[in-house]
């Protein structure tokens, strides 16, 4: 995939745009550097070839400048991460995507996005590949419409019509994320294990039991299972 260098990170709208280095300009009528950029890209160009035109394998400082390249720039990806979550059994319309996309950018004061930009950057982004998520066009009555659950006070939520025709394009497999979604992500792992255990509570409650109740119940085997014990399963 060709690069395409743009003037700030704010211009940036597609994972093969980079921001271009202002000084290269000075450079480029020094005819040494223009002969050893290109000794470099034949050298590159050769060495792929002998490798059967294989991608050589990043090496961490590639993989780590990648990934700070990322968590800075890479809008789609850190919107995805904090909106949306796989579900096969939903869909999400591509009106109700873009418009959480489009609050997010608001919100956060980065550069705007064309719906189709937006689009094109989201079906070619990672994090879409690997949710399985699919844009198909046909009836979505077999499956469960998933809207953001937005604040009505949020100002940079502009939501477009909510109803959609029978037959419709929507992507399907993922949903938004949720108010529980996120107290679930923010909980330790203790928390989660309380929270567990006071759901427990609170049907055996409503069932008049208790705790041990229940582990009474777990210990003592009924007749038949007493029955078939032998005298020397018994230890004292």
């Amino acid at each position: 995939m060709p690069y395409k260098f743009v003037k700030s990170a704010a211009l940036i709208a597609g994972e093969n745009h980079r921001v271009g280095d202002p000084r290269v300009a000075q450079w480029t009528p020094n005819t040494a550097v223009q002969e050893a950029a290109l000794a470099w890209a034949v050298r590159g160009a050769v060495d792929w070839y002998k490798r059967g035109q294989q991608e050589p394998p990043m090496t961490d400082s590639m993989v780590k400048a990648r990934d700070e390249w990322r968590g800075s720039n890479d809008k789609i990806g850190q919107w995805w991460q904090e909106s949306i979550m796989d579900d096969p059994e939903s869909f999400i319309t591509l009106d109700d995507l873009y418009t959480s996309y489009a609050a997010q950018m608001r919100r956060s004061g980065q550069g705007m996005d064309s719906k189709r930009s937006f689009l094109a950057m989201l079906e070619q982004h990672e994090v879409y590949a690997q949710s399985g998520a699919e844009r198909v066009r046909g009836r979505h009555k077999a499956y469960t419409r998933s809207m953001p659950a937005q604040a009505e006070d949020d100002e940079f939520y502009r939501p477009r019509s909510t109803a959609i025709p029978t037959v419709a394009t929507f992507v399907r497999g993922v949903r938004f994320r949720t108010l529980d979604d996120q107290r679930d992500s923010e909980m330790s792992t203790d928390d989660r294990k309380a929270a567990i255990l006071r759901s427990i509570q609170a049907q055996l409650m409503a069932e008049g039991l208790t705790l041990n109740d229940l582990t009474a119940t777990a210990a003592t085997p009924n007749e038949e299972e007493a029955d078939a014990l032998d005298a020397d399963d018994l230890v004292f």
